[in-house]
């Protein structure tokens, strides 16, 4: 992509992970702990209780488990809340090719299943945040008992205010969280301010589906007021227009981890985005520029879609700015 010119690859089509048929044995349901923009009938009292480590340490014990030789699939049936459960989470690393050294920011994060699964299995460092302070106690503690604090932490805060500098981190990671958010425009762009240029953000996001309304209640919801739902083509337009650009976006309703009463009112999808302004300052600086673009001082005059022709104005300090036109085409096939 060179200005005046550019071209986008087609965006490649994805196949997603083979489904997995093992069973999800304990489920929380209603999680609503990123924001507490909406007070609905959240994971509930009894999760939101306090020595819930311990009482998941109790229940391991009970089942007979070995507290002293823990792994993450010991714990995978009770710590990703989402349907689909551990293998979902891998499936989504997968899609966004994740590798090892990366610094993730998981939002949402509950009792940290999938952080440890990214920890252990795709060797990254992960920062977990949670709205809920006794998922947040009892995530540290599973997490010190594996002997995984120095590759995971996790810490009480506000997805709509997220406690990080800009540019803090390569992923943000999210599964299964934003259903109860009601301002996704706010969440997306908190999101692309913590990334670094050129970071990645990974979603498995429930959305509506063809037939609406759904029925309550939901896992994540008992009923309309804390639930917000959008169908597929409203979140692609939100995200990009967050500063994002599609890399990956795959149905995986298919492979389950629905309730059978959902039908075809809801819909799972992977999606993994990229950095929209990163990808046009590594173009601008490929072309015939004669100054370097620094992907945060782009500031387009209107939200980026996948294709199109744009002026993007380009501040070189903080007296002068240039233009730059961009052509977003799609690539031959």
């Amino acid at each position: 992509m060179s200005p005046g010119n550019n071209r986008v690859e087609e965006l490649p089509k994805t196949v997603g992970p083979t489904a997995s048929n093992t069973p999800i044995r304990a489920k929380l349901s209603a999680k609503t702990s990123m924001s507490n923009e909406s007070k609905g009938d959240s994971a509930g009292d009894y999760w939101g209780r306090n020595g819930l480590g311990q009482a998941i340490l109790d229940a391991l014990t009970a089942s007979g488990k070995n507290l002293d030789a823990l792994t993450i699939d010991d714990l995978a049936p009770m710590d990703h809340f989402h349907g689909g459960g551990k293998d979902s989470t891998v499936g989504l690393a997968r899609l966004a090719g994740l590798t090892p050294g990366l610094r993730i920011l998981d939002v949402g994060g509950g009792l940290g299943g999938p952080a440890r699964t990214l920890a252990v299995e795709f060797g990254c460092h992960v920062t977990v945040v949670d709205l809920t302070e006794s998922y947040v106690q009892a995530a540290s503690e599973l997490t010190a008992r594996l002997g995984l604090a120095d590759r995971v932490t996790h810490q009480v805060g506000n997805a709509l205010e997220l406690p990080f500098e800009d540019g803090n981190f390569g992923v943000v990671w999210t599964q299964n969280s934003g259903m109860n958010i009601a301002d996704k425009e706010r969440l997306y762009k908190g999101f692309f301010r913590v990334l670094q240029s050129g970071g990645l953000l990974a979603l498995g996001e429930p959305m509506a589906g063809p037939v609406q309304p759904p029925i309550f209640p939901l896992m994540w919801a008992v009923d309309a007021a804390t639930s917000f739902l959008r169908t597929p083509d409203e979140m692609r337009d939100m995200i990009e227009d967050a500063g994002f650009r599609a890399r990956a976006w795959d149905d995986v309703t298919s492979q389950g981890g629905l309730p059978n009463n959902t039908g075809p009112t809801v819909g799972i999808q992977d999606i993994v985005m990229g950095d929209a302004m990163a990808d046009i300052a590594d173009q601008l600086n490929h072309g015939e520029l004669d100054f370097e673009v620094d992907r945060r001082t782009i500031i387009p005059e209107e939200p980026l879609k996948l294709l199109g022709t744009f002026k993007v104005p380009v501040r070189l300090h903080s007296q002068v700015e240039v233009d730059v036109e961009v052509r977003m085409e799609r690539g031959e096939e």
